[in-house]
């Protein structure tokens, strides 16, 4: 009896199926312990309880001071912790319904929480930025009608990059969204130049259409240079393999 590749004489193949481990209570109940010399024997069912127990005894979990069983849900990498969050917690609800009597349970640690908390940070970041450059620009500009520039290209610029985000399949979590801040940052640099330099040639007679056309005559090199360069700062962490680039 053999298998390829069999030496001459040795023409047959035999699958042989063992039992494995034990992993029923009753097999374990079933274990010889003891045979006597007339034939007798004796199990583990003679002289003992089996019963199915915990893999290990070095750790116990205990909630509210109550015996309680933990489970810990870990998101696969790329997944949305708020998604998971969501879908985890429809699931407990339904498997609920089917619990013995006396049996519940609870959300003891839940890190969505930070998440939500932290997003909610980046927005109110977003928003305190815009309000801060438009007081600037009123303050040292003293125009009302150059605050309408930064006022209308900030949330142009917010709507167009989660259009893009949205297009490449991207989702909106800590990256993205100090990326927006960063853009945001960016263009405001970019307009306030702009407004100035408008603002400049009125100052010398120009009326408001010819002043904001030399001043993006003048401006627009300087200003695409300076974003690329920008973005070049940036543009090597892309390389980054994971969640990093």
């Amino acid at each position: 009896v053999g298998m390829p590749p069999a030496p001459p004489n040795v023409d047959f193949q035999y699958t042989i199926e063992l039992q494995g481990r034990l992993t029923d209570p009753d097999q374990f109940a079933n274990v010889i312990v003891k045979t006597g010399d007339n034939g007798q024997i004796t199990r583990v069912r003679d002289v003992g309880r089996v019963e199915l127990g915990a893999q290990t005894y070095s750790q116990t979990f205990k909630l509210d001071g109550k015996p309680a069983a933990g489970i810990g849900i870990f998101q696969l990498p790329g997944a949305n912790a708020l998604e998971v969050e969501k879908v985890v917690k429809a699931k407990m609800d339904e498997l609920a319904r089917a619990f013995p009597q006396g049996l519940v349970y609870s959300v003891p640690f839940d890190t969505t929480v930070f998440v939500n908390a932290s997003i909610h940070e980046v927005y109110k970041t977003l928003i305190e930025a815009a309000v801060l450059v438009l007081i600037v620009i009123l303050l040292f500009l003293q125009d009302w009608r150059a605050m309408l520039v930064p006022a209308t290209t900030v949330p142009v610029t917010i709507i167009g990059a989660f259009a893009i985000m949205w297009a490449l399949g991207f989702t909106v979590n800590f990256s993205t969204l100090f990326a927006i801040v960063l853009a945001i940052g960016i263009v405001v640099d970019d307009a306030i130049v702009v407004v100035e330099g408008a603002a400049h040639n009125i100052e010398r007679g120009m009326s408001g259409h010819d002043a904001a056309i030399r001043a993006m005559n003048e401006l627009f090199g300087p200003i695409v240079g300076i974003t690329l360069v920008l973005m070049s700062v940036f543009l090597p962490a892309a390389f980054l393999p994971g969640l990093t680039g």
